[in-house]
């Protein structure tokens, strides 16, 4: 009776297959999400920087004009 049977050994192999499947796919959805959040943080960084580039020309400008 020390044997165990074929049943109980294959459900106890054949979740960590399928969990470590699942675990990778998650592990790279949110390696994924967080690569798409930091190019939406560095585009606002770049949209800013050119609107604070833009902005001191725009003041003098309409200094300039008045």
């Amino acid at each position: 009776m020390s044997e165990e049977s074929p049943a109980r050994a294959l459900s106890e192999e054949s979740p960590a297959p399928a969990l470590s499947q699942w675990l990778q796919l998650m592990l790279a959805e949110i390696q994924a999400k967080r690569e798409g959040e930091e190019r939406a943080r560095a585009e606002e960084a770049r949209r800013r920087a050119e609107l604070g580039a833009c902005a001191p020309d725009d003041a003098a400008r309409g200094a300039a004009r008045s």
